[in-house]
Formats: structure tokens, C-alpha cells, sequence
């Protein structure tokens, strides 16, 4: 889609300065909501570089925390998964997902609520990972989460579909009602 208003930019040249192969190549997406395919967990990761060894599967899919339920499995990266991943959890969807989008290596990685089925400790060590092996990588995360983005160099708030505030956690729990608010709501219920 062409932009309706302004212009997107990409390492200072207009988007449109870029083939589409190239875009795809270099930027992944994981959406809340997992799309899977049947057949292997390998043939799911596959997806997102048909190129990828055996090593970079690996190491993806540790990083995504997905190697807490294939090392479990029988046939491990074999292991069959059924149509839109029927047999899988919640959660080893969005970690099957994420690793399918983390095999490319991308330069940018947009993860929209995409870790809101794993428990805490797999988050953390996610948002760790991405932190640490992805550093290069631009993110941006869609969350509803506080905690889910906590870290990040600039959040933006949206309200009613408009930006409301941006900035860092620290400038916005002393500046955005709306964010001072949803921080409150989720810190008395453990979020």
C-alpha cells in the first residue's frame, strides 16, 4: 500500500525506491493470531527463509523459546503439525510463529501482540533474546501489555486511533494520563 499521507522512509530512501522482493526479504511480521501451516514444525519455520540451515533453525527457534516444546516432541523439528497448527498450544504457536520470522535474520521485525499467549518467564526471555541477538533489528512491538515494552527506546500511546503521547516509559509515567493509567491498571493486577 502506498502511503496516504507523508512518505515512508527506509535507510533515507522513499519505500518506493525498493523492490518488493527486497522488502520481504528483509522485514518480518508476527501477528497475534499465528498463522500455521501442516506439515513439519521445520517445513513452519521454512517459511520465513527456505535457505535456512539447520543451525540458524536452531538458533531461531532458542531464541523464540521454541525449544522448549520441539526438543520435547518425538521427531523434534520433524514432528508433524496439523492445519493452522491444531496439535500446538497457544503459546507454541506464537513461539513457532515467532521463530519462522526470527530465521531470516530481518532488518526489521514487526511483532504485533505477538507474545500475549506465552507465560512471563517465556516473554522476558524473548524480549531478552531480541535485546541481545537482534540488537541491529529494528522492532516495533504492538502490545497491550506494559511490560511487553517496557524497554523500548520510544513508545507511542495511541488513543481512539491517534497518537496521544511518545516517548520513554520513564517520560511517559510522568506525562501521558492515558499510559499512567493502563501502568496502574496492570500493576494491581500483576500485569
Amino acid at each position: 500500500f502506498d502511503a496516504t499521507s507523508g512518505e515512508i522512509i527506509i535507510n533515507g530512501l522513499p519505500i518506493s525506491m525498493y523492490k518488493k522482493e527486497e522488502l520481504n526479504k528483509n522485514i518480518s511480521i508476527v501477528l497475534q493470531k499465528a498463522i500455521i501451516f501442516s506439515g513439519s514444525i521445520k517445513d513452519n519455520i521454512l517459511q520465513g527463509d527456505a535457505r535456512a540451515s539447520d543451525l540458524q533453525i536452531s538458533e531461531a527457534a532458542s531464541n523464540a523459546q521454541a525449544l522448549e516444546f520441539i526438543d520435547k516432541k518425538e521427531l523434534k523439528f520433524e514432528d508433524e503439525v496439523y492445519q493452522k497448527g491444531a496439535n500446538l498450544s497457544g503459546g507454541q504457536k506464537q513461539r513457532l510463529s515467532i521463530t519462522r520470522a526470527l530465521v531470516s535474520n530481518p532488518s526489521l521485525i514487526i511483532l504485533d501482540d505477538s507474545t500475549s499467549a506465552l507465560d512471563a518467564r517465556s516473554e522476558n526471555r524473548v524480549k531478552e533474546a531480541l535485546g541481545k541477538e537482534y540488537k541491529n533489528t529494528t522492532q516495533i512491538i504492538v502490545a497491550q501489555k506494559i511490560s511487553s515494552i517496557v524497554d523500548m527506546d520510544e513508545i507511542i500511546v495511541m488513543k481512539e486511533g491517534k497518537i496521544e503521547a511518545v516517548g520513554t516509559h520513564k517520560e511517559l509515567l510522568s506525562s501521558c494520563p492515558t499510559y499512567i493509567e493502563i501502568f496502574d491498571s496492570q500493576k494491581d493486577n500483576g500485569g
